[in-house]
């Protein structure tokens, strides 16, 4: 349960993949959905995708958590008592988020030469 100010705003909805033909099998995840307003401004029905993106930075070790606290970058001491408060610093800084997307998503690579060049058929000799 999502609960703001005493009130419950959402749930979290964890998910399980059982059989896919193209993707590994028994993968899990979860992510938040809002089913009423809140003071995140994320309409209701809709999945809070700045956690979720918190949550895979975190298990891509990107952001480092040791007991209750988020470590953005350990080396200059950036850190952040609570998933909560790591969660509100990024949605103020919104040039934050895209840089853990980029780290996270992999670019596609534009290829300069083709791939497959194209060759003229072979002739068979005939005997």
């Amino acid at each position: 349960m999502l609960v703001e100010n005493k009130k419950i705003v959402g749930q979290v909805v964890k998910f399980k993949i059982s059989k896919n033909k193209t993707y590994t099998r028994l993968k899990t995840g979860e992510f938040d959905v809002y089913l009423a307003e809140n003071e995140l401004g994320i309409p209701p029905f809709h999945a809070d995708n700045v956690r979720s993106i918190i949550v895979e930075g975190i298990e891509a070790k990107l952001i480092t958590q040791a007991g209750a606290w988020f470590y953005l970058d350990k080396e200059n001491d950036v850190k952040f008592q609570g998933l909560e408060k790591l969660i509100l610093h990024i949605r103020e800084n919104p040039e934050l988020i895209e840089t853990i997307r980029e780290k996270i998503l992999p670019t596609p690579k534009i290829v300069e030469k083709p791939v497959l060049e194209i060759v003229e058929p072979l002739k068979r000799k005939k005997g």
